[in-house]
């Protein structure tokens, strides 16, 4: 499994302190989400949706992203780094370090760091 969360900047959407994530509509308070083996985990509690597609969004600034499998994942503030396997991304921030994305575009702002895809297109705006 993969940890989607390892700390957030506290800035952004959040909750008691906490970043706000959706996992297909429904909202957590989380600083620990972990995406893999096709279950969804946030703070050591499975929410895995019934649905075979899983959709995240991330309310808030992020340190570090990695997803094995999700339809797609937005992020609504900058990231530090950013890695899925399978799935498109989009972050409406700036990326300290690098962006990847196995099968899947990738749209975002700045990038400190390399941006690349190896199936999808990569959309790279300036702010």
């Amino acid at each position: 499994m993969a940890n989607i969360f390892q700390n957030h900047t506290g800035s952004g959407d959040n909750i008691g302190g906490v970043n706000k994530v959706v996992v297909n509509g429904k909202i957590y308070a989380g600083g620990s989400v972990v995406i893999g083996n096709g279950r969804v985990l946030i703070n050591d509690e499975d929410v895995t949706p019934e649905a075979k597609v899983i959709n995240i969004q991330c309310e808030g600034d992020l340190n570090s992203l990695k997803i094995d499998n999700c339809e797609s994942v937005s992020i609504n503030g900058n990231a530090g780094s950013v890695s899925v396997a399978n799935g498109d991304v989009q972050i409406s921030g700036s990326v300290m370090g690098n962006v990847s994305s196995t099968n899947g575009s990738v749209s975002c702002q700045d990038v400190s760091g390399n941006v690349s895809t190896i199936n999808g297109d990569i959309k790279h705006r300036k702010s």
